[in-house]
């Protein structure tokens, strides 16, 4: 095996599709909007974008044949850390549906160039044994870092010839180039299934079962307290939700984490003199006049 100790599994990356005739999309936007942890953004990929915060980001597509969503991994982690996660997949379980897509994840703590030391005297001749076949792997991005070791992404299967797909890559590298932040030594390994493999919206809540289904024995260790992972066809199932929010308070967050309300002050502020009465009464009635125009049209 590659790893020796396992830590915590999460949900990575997650596809829900739906029939057009009974989908629970349109209430999940209206959702994601009310919790004010992210706003509309501009759909270049899709039919609709919520953006959140921290680069993370939810995608919806509609049309006549099916509707689709997609979670990124950081649009998950928001939701997770807000305690948001389970509301969201009672949301979808609502309706009838088909995991598409769901990434499982699990972070160690070890140099990546390490790790790819093992893989490779493991599997020289780069044929993994997962599952029931023995799946191709390769290696994608190879090049060298500052500090002299070597980086890449080691990757098993691949995506549409399979039901699975094993992704690990050098987690610590790929923080310092997209966020300029030195963590400490960080491997990630992802595990992606496909829509035949039959996971369910309870494997996005808790993916443990399902993570070391395919990889424990193989890559990992398999901890006694994970259970054994089956496929359910599952339609719904439902996490719990919790009592509607006030929808003034909803309105307070709203508010208070606007990214625009900044900019309404200071151009306000460049439009009038005062002091902030001056400024809060300027907002106060374009925003009346706003809400006016929005009623008349929904009459």
């Amino acid at each position: 095996m590659i790893f020796s100790e396992a830590s915590d599994v999460f949900c990575d990356a997650l596809s829900v599709t739906f029939s057009p005739d009974n989908s629970p999309l349109f209430g999940l936007g209206s959702f994601l909007l009310s919790t004010g942890l992210c706003k509309v953004g501009e759909a270049t990929k899709a039919d609709s974008c919520y953006l959140f915060s921290n680069g993370g980001y939810v995608l919806i597509w509609a049309n006549r044949r099916f509707e689709k969503v997609y979670f990124s991994g950081r649009s998950i982690e928001v939701l997770r850390t807000s305690d948001l996660w389970g509301e969201t997949l009672s949301l979808l379980s609502e309706c009838p549906h088909n995991v598409t897509r769901l990434d499982a994840a699990q972070d160690v703590p070890e140099p990546y160039h390490l790790v790819r030391e093992r893989l490779v005297a493991e599997f020289p001749d780069y044929r993994v044994p997962l599952g029931r076949k023995s799946l191709q792997s390769q290696e994608k991005y190879f090049t060298i870092r500052a500090d002299g070791n070597p980086t890449s992404t080691y990757e098993i299967g691949q995506r549409g010839s399979g039901k699975q797909m094993v992704r690990i890559y050098d987690k610590q590298n790929e923080v310092l180039e997209k966020q300029g932040e030195m963590v400490p030594p960080l491997t990630r390994v992802e595990l992606e299934v496909a829509r035949e493999f039959n996971a369910t919206l309870r494997d996005a809540l808790d993916p443990t079962a399902i993570f070391y289904h395919v990889l424990g024995g193989l890559i990992f260790p398999t901890p006694h307290h994970v259970p054994s992972w089956v496929s359910v066809p599952e339609f719904t199932w439902s996490a719990g939700r919790r009592p509607p929010a006030d929808p003034y308070r909803q309105i307070k967050r709203l508010v208070e984490e606007s990214d625009d309300l900044r900019t309404l002050v200071a151009l306000s502020q460049k439009a009038h003199s005062g002091g902030i009465e001056s400024t809060v009464a300027v907002v106060a009635a374009h925003l009346r006049d706003s809400f006016e125009l929005l009623l008349a049209d929904s009459a």
